[in-house]
C-alpha cells in the first residue's frame, strides 16, 4: 500500500469539524471512467500538507473540478486510484475519525455517515484487468490498514460492507448490488457473498504472493 495525505481542507464537510467512532469501512466506487486521483483530490495553497510536492505526486486538476472545494455536499475519507506517474496509491482526505458526507439516511434513520470511514475507488473504463488487481490489492490493503489502527475485526458482519449495504443501517451480507468493477472481474474486497459470483466474499482476497 502506498498511502499519501491530502486533506480536503477547503471541502464544507471538514468544516464541520464533527467526528465519530469509526465501527467500520465503507467502500465505494466512482462509477465514472477517469482513474485519475487529480480528478477527485487536489491540494490548495495553504491548506494541509506540501502543496508543490501533492502536486507533483497528483497532476493538476485543469477542470478544477476536484473536492477540496466549498459548495459541495459530499466527502470521503480516502481515494484509490493513479498518481500522476500512473502508479496506484491511496490518499487519505479526511481524518480517519471525522464524519464524512458519503452515505444517506436510510430507512432505519441510522447513517452510515456516523459509523463507517469511507473511501472511493476511482474507476476505469472496467475493461483492464491490470488496473483492477492493483485497486484491488491497494483496497484490501488500506482496508486492513483502517481495521487495525480502528481495533475492528474485518470479519465480522458490518465491519466492511459497500455502499448498498449501509443504506438501511443493517449491514448484511451483500446478495445483490456490489460495486461494478467487483462484479466485472468476480471480486469483492469485503465480507460479500450471493450475487458478486463464485469467488465473492473474504475469501477472494488475494493471497500476499498474488
Amino acid at each position: 500500500m502506498k498511502l499519501i495525505q491530502c486533506i480536503l481542507t477547503d471541502n464544507d464537510c471538514f468544516r464541520t469539524k464533527r467526528g465519530i467512532k469509526p465501527k467500520g469501512v465503507m467502500v465505494h466506487s466512482t462509477g465514472a471512467d477517469n482513474p485519475t486521483l487529480r480528478r477527485y483530490v487536489q491540494p490548495v495553497k495553504g491548506g494541509d500538507g506540501d502543496y508543490a510536492a501533492l502536486m507533483a505526486q497528483l497532476g493538476r486538476n485543469k477542470n478544477g473540478n476536484h473536492w477540496n472545494r466549498p459548495g459541495l455536499d459530499v466527502c470521503v475519507h480516502g481515494f484509490i486510484g493513479q498518481l500522476a506517474d500512473g502508479s496506484v496509491a491511496s490518499v487519505q482526505t479526511l481524518p480517519w475519525t471525522h464524519r464524512g458526507w458519503h452515505a444517506g439516511t436510510g430507512t432505519s434513520g441510522g447513517s452510515a455517515n456516523n459509523t463507517h470511514i469511507s473511501f472511493e475507488i476511482c474507476e476505469d473504463g472496467l475493461t483492464d484487468p491490470t488496473y483492477f488487481k492493483l485497486v484491488y490489492r491497494e483496497a484490501v490493503e488500506l482496508t486492513a490498514h483502517l481495521c487495525q489502527v480502528c481495533g475492528l475485526d474485518p470479519l465480522a458482519d458490518g465491519v466492511v460492507i459497500c455502499h448498498s449495504e449501509g443504506g438501511g443501517l443493517r449491514p448484511r451480507r451483500c446478495g445483490a448490488l456490489v460495486p461494478p468493477p467487483w462484479q466485472e472481474h468476480g471480486r469483492f474486497p469485503g465480507r460479500c457473498g450471493g450475487g458478486a459470483g463464485p469467488q465473492a466474499g473474504a475469501g477472494a482476497w488475494p493471497r500476499p504472493e498474488a
